[in-house]
């Protein structure tokens, strides 16, 4: 998954559209306050924590 995230980022990059990701890339690229690695993790982060944020019930 982080691989994928990498060259979607490098793609938005290249051609930016009217997507979440690429504003993300584009203020990144501008203001310098997320790295590569802030980046990706800002992307991926949501996707490992969401099981987690599960809250299971037993009767």
């Amino acid at each position: 998954m982080v691989d994928t995230v990498i060259r979607l980022i490098g793609a938005r990059r290249a051609q930016p559209g009217d997507d979440l990701i690429s504003d993300l890339v584009q203020v990144s690229d501008e203001t310098e306050k997320l790295d590569e690695v802030e980046l990706v993790a800002l992307l991926c982060g949501p996707f490992f924590l969401l099981p987690t944020l599960q809250v299971r019930t037993s009767g």
